[in-house]
């Protein structure tokens, strides 16, 4: 992930279909959810994303807070235009992207000459698989959660990992904790992701 990144960011991070594509990794979010974000919904000082329910696959479990990592208030601040309002990333004519659009950005880069492969489904199918957005941004997502030789020496509690991807989780609390403690268990596993994604971009930074 982290090379795959990197390389992303280098060659699509000024075009707002790759920035999208890049958001959406760093938040777990669907494509869709992604492409419909907006900037009244970034908190900047609570370093938060607030994405109501009708924009969210899982509607019915409410809306979702996404807490925001410090690298990545800092690159939103990087391009935020002045008095920023509407979509983050605005497609032709100020409409929201097409998943196409956002999606072809692996094929793109393939076409630079790399040779990005989804290995677990390659070797499952023993068939060349591209990784898709999908894949990257919430199953890549889950699996790192739990594996600390994809650079997480904490292996995150499997809950927590699933109250990030929005999915749906019962307890004897009936939510009151989600609202409190894991809130924070969540900002401090969205940190340690951003921090994994960005690390090869950071390092080619300071050379």
């Amino acid at each position: 992930m982290p090379d795959f990144f990197a390389s992303i960011y280098s060659e699509f991070g000024s075009r707002t279909s790759g920035r999208c594509f890049l958001f959406a990794i760093l938040t777990a979010t669907r494509s869709g959810t992604a492409r419909a974000a907006k900037w009244e919904q970034i908190n900047f000082d609570a370093k938060e994303w607030v994405i109501p329910p009708e924009q969210l696959k899982m509607s019915s479990n409410g809306a979702l807070i996404v807490p925001l990592a410090d690298p990545v208030i800092e690159w939103l601040l990087s391009w935020r235009p002045e008095n920023a309002s509407g979509l983050l990333f605005p497609g032709p004519k100020g409409k929201i992207l097409s998943d196409s659009m956002v999606s072809r950005i692996i094929a793109l880069s393939c076409k630079k000459d790399h040779n990005w492969l989804d290995e677990a489904q390659s070797l499952k199918t023993m068939k060349t698989v591209r990784p898709t957005l999908h894949g990257c941004a919430r199953a890549t997502f889950r699996t790192w959660a739990q594996d600390d030789t994809l650079g997480n020496d904490k292996r995150f509690d499997p809950r927590i990992a699933e109250l990030c991807l929005h999915h749906k989780v019962k307890d004897i609390y009936n939510g009151a904790y989600e609202r409190n403690q894991s809130f924070l268990r969540r900002r401090e596993m969205m940190q340690a992701w951003a921090d994994y994604c960005f690390s090869k971009k950071r390092k080619v930074s300071k050379e």
